[in-house]
C-alpha cells in the first residue's frame, strides 16, 4: 500500500525517516562529553563511529560509538604513536601513521585487523622517515603523503607499497585535502615566515596547476578543505580571514573577514557537505571564558548559533552533530543549530527536497480510507502541532495547513492503519 503525495508549487519527497518522535523537550546542546584531552578526533566515514586519539595515550586509536561516546574497539601498531589517520571512500579501511616506527599501516575498521604494512617512505639519504599527514584518494587506490622530509609529498599506490610520484620543490605544512571526484588536490606550503600559499596537483599527471590568487597579504591558514569539485574553502589567521576559491580558474571567489570586535581568533573550523555553513571555533587570549564555536551561515554573512564551549579542533557528521576538542575534553554537540535554518540533508534519499510555505495537500488510495492521525514534529523531534484524527476531505483527500510554522525542518508524520509515513518539509 502507498501514499501518494501531491503539493502545489512544490514537491516534497517523502521517505523513512530515523528521527526520535517521542522527545517531550528540546535536546541539550551536548550529547555526551569526556573526562580526558584529545590530540586528534574524526567521524567515520558514516558519522555512526567517532575516531580519537588521547594526549595522554599517543600510542592507542580508539573507536567510540558516536550518539553514546561508549568506547568498542582500539587500535596499536608496536607501540607507533598516532600523528593522523583517513578512511578509505567505502568506510571499511583506516589507514594510519605515526611515529617511532614510521609506518603507514591500513586497518580493517569493523574487525580492527592489520591489513598492510607500507615501509616506503625513506628521506634523501635512505632513513626511514615519519609522514605526519595522510590521505586516501576517492578511488582508494592511492595514498597521498606529507611527510617532514625531501621529498615533502609522496604518492602511493596501495596495492604494491610503491611511490608513483613525488613532490620535491614545496615545503609542505600538511595541510592538505581531495577533491571528491579525485581529479585535484590542493596543499598549503611555506613561502616564508609570513605569507604561506596554497598549490593544486592534477591527480591524473600529477602536473601543478599553478596557485590560488588573490587572498589577503601576510596570511597563515590553519584550515584547508575542498568540500566539492568546484571550491576550496580555508581559513587564516594573522589576520583572521575564510576563504573561498573558485577551483578551476584558482580566482578568489569571497573572503570573509572575521577581525571583528569581541570575536576572537579563529582555531577551530568544520564545513557542512553543501559548502553553506561553517563552525568556527572563536579562542581569546585575554578570557577564555567567552571561548565559544560559532555557526556562520555563507549565504547570509551571519552568525546563526553559537555554542559556549572552546574547540581547537572540530568536525562535523552530514546530520550536523558537531564534534569538538581542546585541550580539556572531547565533546559530541547536538545539531541545535539545525533548527534556526532550512537546510536540505546530505543523505541521497532525501537531497531532493524543495521550499514548502502553505497547504500540504495529500491523496490517500481509496483502500485506506479511514481516519489518519497528522503530528507535526521538529528536527529535534519535538511536536510542536498535531492536527489529530482528521476525517476525510473528498473521499480521499486531506490537508494540513504549515502556515503557521517558522522556518526550519518539520517532519508530518501520518499514521494510518498501522502504517507510518513521513514527510520531510523544509520551511523558508
Amino acid at each position: 500500500m502507498k501514499i501518494k503525495i501531491f503539493i502545489l508549487f512544490a514537491i516534497i519527497v517523502w521517505s523513512h525517516c530515523n528521527v526520535c518522535l517521542h522527545a517531550q523537550e528540546e535536546l541539550p546542546d551536548v550529547l555526551w562529553s569526556t573526562d580526558f584531552s584529545v590530540r586528534i578526533a574524526k567521524f567515520s566515514s558514516d558519522g555512526q563511529y567517532v575516531y580519537f586519539v588521547k594526549n595522554s595515550d599517543l600510542t592507542n586509536l580508539y573507536k567510540a560509538d558516536a550518539m553514546t561516546g561508549e568506547i568498542s574497539g582500539t587500535f596499536s601498531y608496536y607501540s607507533q604513536y598516532f600523528t593522523d589517520f583517513d578512511f578509505s571512500p567505502s568506510g571499511d579501511t583506516l589507514v594510519s601513521t605515526g611515529g617511532n616506527q614510521s609506518d603507514i599501516v591500513l586497518w580493517d575498521t569493523h574487525s580492527g585487523d592489520t591489513l598492510k604494512i607500507i615501509t616506503s617512505i625513506f628521506d634523501s639519504y635512505g632513513e626511514k622517515v615519519r609522514p605526519n599527514t595522510i590521505k586516501f584518494t576517492p578511488d582508494g587506490k592511492r595514498l597521498i603523503v606529507v611527510k617532514g622530509e625531501e621529498p615533502k609529498i609522496v604518492i602511493i599506490n596501495i596495492a604494491n607499497g610503491e611511490i608513483i610520484h613525488e613532490i620535491y620543490e614545496k615545503d609542505a605544512s600538511g595541510l592538505l585535502d581531495v577533491s571528491p571526484d579525485g581529479n585535484f588536490f590542493a596543499f598549503e606550503y611555506y613561502a616564508n615566515s609570513w605569507r604561506n600559499y596554497i598549490d593544486i596537483i592534477d591527480l591524473s599527471t600529477y602536473e601543478n596547476l599553478g596557485t590560488l590568487e588573490n587572498y589577503v597579504e601576510n596570511t597563515n591558514y590553519n584550515y584547508l578543505v575542498v568540500p566539492n569539485n568546484d571550491i576550496i574553502v580555508s581559513c587564516g589567521y594573522m589576520p583572521n580571514y575564510l576563504y573561498l576559491w573558485d577551483s578551476k580558474t584558482r580566482k578568489l571567489l569571497k573572503a570573509f573577514n572575521f577581525d571583528l570586535p569581541d570575536f576572537g581568533d579563529l582555531f577551530g573550523f568544520a564545513l557542512t557537505k553543501d559548502s553553506k555553513f561553517v563552525m568556527v571555533a572563536n579562542v581569546f587570549d585575554d578570557d577564555h571564558t567567552k571561548n565559544r564555536i560559532s555557526v556562520f551561515d555563507l549565504e547570509k554573512e551571519k552568525i546563526i548559533y553559537t555554542y559556549p564551549f572552546e574547540g581547537s579542533n572540530l568536525d562535523i557528521s552530514s546530520d550536523g552533530y558537531i564534534l569538538s576538542t581542546d585541550n580539556y575534553i572531547m565533546r559530541m554537540l547536538n545539531p541545535t543549530w539545525m533548527k534556526y535554518i532550512g537546510v536540505k540533508e546530505t543523505k541521497e534519499e532525501k537531497i531532493n527536497h524543495t521550499f514548502y510555505n502553505g497547504k500540504l495537500k495529500i491523496f490517500f488510495d481509496e483502500n485506506l480510507i479511514n481516519e489518519p492521525k497528522i503530528n507535526i514534529y521538529n528536527i529535534l523531534g519535538v511536536a510542536i502541532g498535531a492536527n489529530g484524527s482528521l476525517p476525510i476531505q473528498q473521499s480521499n483527500e486531506i490537508e494540513v495547513d504549515l502556515n503557521y510554522l517558522n522556518s526550519g525542518i518539520y517532519f508530518v508524520v501520518m499514521d494510518n492503519r498501522g502504517i507510518r509515513r513521513i514527510v520531510k518539509v523544509i520551511k523558508d
